[in-house]
Parts: structure tokens; C-alpha cells; sequence
């Protein structure tokens, strides 16, 4: 791997404390194998009341560098009279872009509807302006009037004072992004900037780039095509790189002995579950009858498969329905609110998993973790959540990729247990080219944090 010929001074900008765990490889790779300054600043307000296990492990990691060449803390926030106008121009032209969008769900043109101010949400419950915001030339003139708003002063200002080199930034396409003005003034001040994309469906569900990047690291083909249909980068501003969010699950020390994993959650060593992983609520608000469902049904059937627990780990951010659940053959794990972040909590998630008969699932993206452990996760097709999953275009993706078993109800979860209990996982060669695809294009073996790092610093050297 060639090194940097100089030190470089790097600003990476992140909405949230929250989001860290998404791109700690791509930092930890340019401090291991490069010579950098690197000052890293959050949004103060975003990252209130939010976990940071990730940052504060990276940040005892590093800890005797602190002084010297990384520091943490605070961006600036734009503060002049257009504030209030761009946010609501930059929802606004979102807004136009989904309405726009035949291959995807109208959940999410409503959701972004629900971002805008209560006047013009009021104006656009009516299909004819709908229709007129949506159009190719509505979304044109408000690209147009972006183009004629002014940097911010006071961020200017800023990026003066820092001085960086390099300005990466993300997920900077989130709802009332503070992040785009940083682009803004960048590309003003001839700084350059990347942007590596956040999430598996941060191109097809969240916001447009309103500022394009100098470059976008994106994780896979359908990351850059998302990128050139949706946000109408070119071709030549992106490269792939894998996703350095899934840098985790290469960690060996990761794996317990099954024997005492199950202990942990009270599991009889010779007893076997199957693992369901909750979705957000903004999938399913409340998912807990299909786990019902599921135990109830295991109870009908012969042995084995009658003997099987459930063991429910509900997502993060949709904790509070489980509880109601939870009893002899449904066990929640984790007890509590957990993001797998730590070393700790990362082997709890990682060992719900490898300990499993299967994972069942909705929509989420620990579907994706458990494909990239080279575990069969059966995803639960049903009408009722239809526009957050065979509508919605990322999770179609998946579909196609034919990595998981489908069932359209209880019984055909069942049958798909039963199967794979027999040891007919038709799905193994799926999985390992989806890793191949969609995870790690570049190795199965080498971190995508690092392939990203060694782009930032050759798009850095280049003249």
C-alpha cells in the first residue's frame, strides 16, 4: 500500500455521534496506514441524548494521539438570514424528486411530505400539486434557486480558520442536513470534498446531495447506480468500495463458545432457537404478532422443531412493543436498548446470530448482517407492511439477490425452519456472491474502511 507523501490535514464532519459506528473504519484506516491530521466534528444538537459507545471506544483507542494529531467536537451551524428558507427549499426539492420516482414506494414521498412546513404540507395533500412539484421543470427551478443562495458567512469563516485539505462528510443527504452548507463552502473555497455513502438505503431513502461531492464513495454497483439515476452524480465522481459499516463482522475475537452464549440468555446448551430481528417503526410500529404467530405455531408441530425457542432482538429504535411478548419459549435479547457498537454488544449481536437454527426478518439491516455471517434469515413477506417492503426499491434489492428463503405466512415459515433444520439451505452460493457484490467488492477479506481510506488519499494526491 503506498503511503501519503505528506501530512494531509482532514475535517471529517458527521451529522451525529450516533452514525460513527457507519464510518469508524474509514477513520481508523487513514490514522493505521496514513499520516494525517484528522479533526472530527459532529452536530452538537443531532447528538444530543444520543449513544456513542463507537466514538468513545475509537476515542480511547486513539487516546494518546488526542494532543497531537486528532481531536473531536463541534461543527458550526449556518446562522445568516437564509437559514430557514434553504432548509425548506432543500425538503422541498427532496420532495419534487420522489414524487418523481416510479420504482419507489409511496410511503417515503409521504414521509418526506411530513418534513416540509405545515403550509406547504397543507398544499400538497392535493394530487394536482402534487403533480406540478413533481414535475421535471419545478425540480429544475428549485436545483436553479439553490445555485443562487449564497454561501454562509460564518461557515466560510470556519473552513478558513481549519484550513483542511480534505473535507469528508456524511451521510450529508439526511432531512435538515447542516452538512450540505460544509459542501457549499468547500467547493467556494476550493476544498476538496468526499462523501462516503452512509447505509445500505442511504441513496434511496433519505435526501438528494443538494451540493454534489467531489467524490462519493459508494458501497457497490447499485449504490452507483442509485447514484447516478437519484442524485445525478457522474459516473467518473464515484468509486466502490465495499461497506465499511460491515467491517465488524471480520473481527475474530467476536465468537463465543455456543455453550456459554446460550447460558447468557438462559438457553439450555442442548436447546436450539431461532432468531427474529425486529425492523424500525418506520417499517412496522408494532411486529409482535408475527413472533406470536411463529411460537404458537412451533408448539403444533412434531419434534424437533415443537422444541424450538424464539429469541426476539428487537431494533433499537423500536424497543418498548417486546416486552409484552416476552416469556418461556420468547426471549428478548438484549434486555435492553442496544446499538451493536462496543466489543460487547457486537458479540452479543454477532453470537444471537451464529447460534441460531435461522434469523427471521421483515425489512432491516440486520437481514444483512446475518447474510454476511452465513445465516440463512427467512424475510416475512406480507401485505400489511407491502409499501416498506415489496414496494420499497432498497429492499427489492435484496429480492433479488435471492439470498433469502421467502414466506408469505406462518406455515411457510415453518416449512422454511423445517428445511433448513434438514440442512437444505439452497441459499449459501446467494449469499457468498451478495457478499461478493454488495458488501465487499474488492476482497472478501480486505476491510472496506481501508479500501476507502487508500481512495480518500490517492483522490488527494491527485493534482
Amino acid at each position: 500500500m503506498v503511503k501519503a507523501k505528506k501530512k494531509y490535514d482532514v475535517l471529517f464532519l458527521g451529522r451525529s455521534v450516533y452514525h460513527f459506528s457507519y464510518y469508524e473504519s474509514i477513520l481508523s484506516s487513514l490514522i493505521d496506514e496514513y499520516d494525517v491530521n484528522l479533526k472530527i466534528l459532529f452536530d452538537k444538537q443531532w447528538s444530543q441524548n444520543q449513544p456513542q459507545e463507537s466514538l468513545n471506544t475509537f476515542d480511547n483507542k486513539y487516546n494518546k494521539f488526542l494532543k497531537n494529531n486528532i481531536s473531536i467536537g463541534w461543527f458550526e451551524r449556518r446562522k445568516d438570514i437564509f437559514r430557514n428558507f434553504v432548509f425548506v427549499l432543500r425538503e422541498l426539492t427532496t420532495f419534487s424528486s420522489y414524487l418523481s420516482r416510479k420504482d419507489q414506494s409511496y410511503f417515503y414521498s409521504r414521509r418526506w411530505r411530513s418534513y416540509l412546513p405545515n403550509i406547504w404540507r397543507e398544499i400538497t395533500r392535493y394530487n394536482f400539486v402534487r403533480k406540478i412539484i413533481g414535475s421535471k421543470l419545478v425540480f429544475f427551478l428549485l436545483k436553479q434557486i439553490e445555485n443562487f443562495i449564497p454561501t454562509s458567512k460564518n461557515i466560510d469563516n470556519f473552513l478558513k480558520n481549519l484550513s483542511p485539505d480534505i473535507i469528508i462528510v456524511s451521510p450529508a443527504n439526511m432531512r435538515f442536513s447542516e452538512q450540505t452548507d460544509y459542501l457549499k463552502s468547500a467547493k467556494k473555497l476550493s476544498i476538496k470534498t468526499v462523501v462516503p455513502v452512509l447505509s445500505w438505503d442511504n441513496l434511496s431513502t433519505k435526501g438528494l446531495f443538494h451540493i454534489k461531492p467531489d467524490l462519493l464513495i459508494a458501497w457497490n454497483k447499485t449504490h452507483e447506480l442509485d447514484a447516478l439515476k437519484i442524485h445525478n452524480i457522474p459516473k467518473e465522481k464515484i468509486l466502490i468500495s465495499g461497506s465499511p459499516f460491515f467491517d465488524k463482522w471480520l473481527n475474530p475475537e467476536l465468537k463465543e463458545d455456543a455453550k456459554d452464549f446460550k447460558s447468557q440468555i438462559g438457553i439450555d446448551e442442548d436447546e436450539d432457537y431461532i432468531l427474529y430481528l425486529g425492523s424500525s417503526s418506520n417499517i412496522a410500529r408494532d411486529e409482535t404478532w408475527i413472533i406470536q404467530e411463529i411460537s404458537q405455531k412451533l408448539k403444533t408441530c412434531q419434534s424437533p422443531i415443537n422444541k424450538l425457542k424464539i429469541v426476539a432482538r428487537p431494533h433499537p429504535a423500536n424497543f418498548k412493543n417486546y416486552k409484552k411478548v416476552e416469556g418461556k419459549d420468547i426471549i428478548i435479547w438484549p434486555k435492553e436498548f442496544s446499538l451493536p457498537e462496543s466489543l460487547s454488544s457486537q458479540k452479543t449481536f454477532y453470537n444471537s446470530v451464529l447460534h441460531s437454527i435461522c434469523c427471521i426478518g421483515l425489512n432491516t439491516s440486520g437481514m444483512i448482517d446475518a447474510t454476511i455471517m452465513d445465516k440463512a434469515c427467512i424475510a416475512y413477506i406480507t401485505e400489511e407492511y407491502n409499501a416498506t417492503q415489496t414496494n420499497a426499491q432498497h429492499f427489492n434489492y435484496l429480492l433479488k439477490s435471492n439470498i433469502f428463503p421467502l414466506a408469505k405466512n406462518t406455515p411457510e415459515v415453518i416449512q422454511e425452519i423445517g428445511n433448513l433444520i434438514k440442512n437444505n439451505d439452497k441459499y449459501k452460493d446467494a449469499r457468498k456472491r451478495f457478499i461478493k457484490e454488495f458488501v465487499r467488492p474488492s476482497s472478501n477479506f480486505k476491510k472496506a474502511g481501508e479500501v476507502a481510506a487508500n481512495q480518500i488519499i490517492n483522490f488527494l494526491n491527485e493534482s
